[in-house]
């Protein structure tokens, strides 16, 4: 603790004295036994006074922070840990987050709350609606942006229940239920995972609030169940609920073919980025982020020109991605890798080298585009509606400098 105290010292981004992999793996350790108060701190304290002369010379003003919820494809869905006292149950979550955005004032926090169909099924077996009714709470009363989904632990967006889905695990905690509830299957775990997804995807498109969805081949719970994150399925979401708002996160990796591949767990031989560029191709809600985008924090200058010229293709192919792609950092994930101090003027630097002479894309790319998806501006077709959420925000951070701020700031970009 000592040496995490000293290595947290410093005033400044550029004051990181000690980098590489020891001091920063030291670092990211101390950094989350720290409060999420002052997880923020450090967030801003990088992201705003890291700044300088970049197309964003204000620093960061808003970020978008997201819950998740992992609990039933971990394993913590037996009714021991039910019954047990749960250190940070979710609903606690969503009213810390909520607080700390009221109470900052040099940054408008606009937070997601997280969706589980795994938990939501579990709850329907016994009459409730854990997961979506946390989502509405949090949207509607507590000044959440939108919906945080996670296809990786073990499901697609849709299409849970077709022959190739493996199922296995969600099957288990399914079946579990409903012996404890003393009921039979009227569907099978993947219809009626589809289901609540369904009903998160109705209720979110009626009320104008967006899903943000990992869509990176990562972060699993069980064998293969990353290539689940897939772009390719949103494209029957977007079929049955065409004005849902979308953003697939984690874009620039390029890993499809760019990475070592693996025969048992294949995610197919088109980029995910592509599939993105596709969805994008057919439909204005997709929009997607670069949310560690940390191939560019590399010393290897041959993978940062791939990935910049693979970058370059993939708006040379799908023009209308310049309008959708969003400026992201998946802090503080990015903490641990040596080198994240400098993520905001490297990612500044490649913007500028990509849209070079194109101010507006520039700008879209570090605001407008979020604007857009989140729906801070005021929309005139929606204006005298109370479910947008301009509306809803401005109701619930009345008074709050950092949204004060902040809605200055959009209506001033119009």
């Amino acid at each position: 603790r000592r040496v995490v105290r000293q290595l947290y010292q410093q005033k400044q981004p550029d004051d990181y004295r000690y980098t590489g992999t020891i001091p920063t793996a030291l670092r990211w350790a101390g950094l989350l036994t720290r409060t999420r108060w002052q997880i923020i701190d450090e967030y801003t304290r990088l992201y705003q006074t890291s700044a300088k002369a970049s197309a964003t010379p204000r620093g960061v003003v808003a970020a978008s922070p997201s819950l998740v919820d992992f609990s039933y494809w971990l394993g913590l869905d037996t009714q021991q840990n039910e019954d047990r006292a749960i250190p940070s149950p979710l609903a606690s979550q969503v009213d810390v987050f909520s607080q700390l955005a009221r109470q900052r004032s040099d940054i408008a926090l606009i937070p997601f709350a997280p969706f589980d169909p795994l938990r939501e099924i579990v709850g329907n077996i016994k009459g409730k609606s854990p997961s979506l009714d946390l989502v509405k709470d949090a949207v509607l009363n507590k000044g959440f942006a939108g919906v945080k989904i996670y296809p990786p632990m073990g499901f697609r967006a849709i299409g849970n229940s077709a022959g190739d889905v493996n199922n296995s695990h969600a099957d288990r905690v399914y079946r579990r239920a409903l012996r404890a509830a003393g009921k039979t299957a009227e569907m099978s775990v993947g219809e009626a995972l589809d289901a609540a997804l369904r009903t998160l995807y109705g209720w979110a498109e009626a009320n104008n609030v967006p899903i943000k969805a990992h869509a990176n081949n990562s972060i699993e719970s069980q064998t293969c169940g990353g290539i689940k994150a897939s772009p390719q399925y949103w494209m029957d979401v977007l079929g049955e609920f065409s004005q849902l708002k979308v953003n697939l996160a984690h874009f620039g990796g390029f890993e499809e073919t760019t990475g070592p591949r693996s025969a048992k767990c294949d995610p197919g031989p088109t980029d995910w980025e592509d599939l993105t560029g596709e969805l994008i191709a057919t439909s204005d809600t997709v929009y997607f982020d670069t949310g560690y985008w940390m191939e560019l924090i590399t010393d290897r200058r041959a993978d940062r020109r791939t990935i910049a010229a693979r970058t370059e293709k993939f708006f040379s192919d799908y023009p209308d991605a310049k309008s959708r792609i969003m400026f992201g950092t998946d802090w503080s994930m990015t903490g641990k890798d040596p080198g994240h101090e400098r993520y905001l003027e490297i990612i500044d630097g490649t913007i500028k080298d990509l849209f070079a002479g194109d101010l507006k894309a520039q700008q879209d790319y570090f605001g407008r585009n979020a604007i857009r998806f989140l729906g801070l501006g005021k929309n005139r077709t929606l204006l005298q509606r109370r479910d947008t959420t301009r509306s809803r925000l401005e109701r619930f951070y009345t008074g709050s400098k950092a949204f004060e701020d902040l809605f200055a700031l959009v209506d001033g970009i119009g």
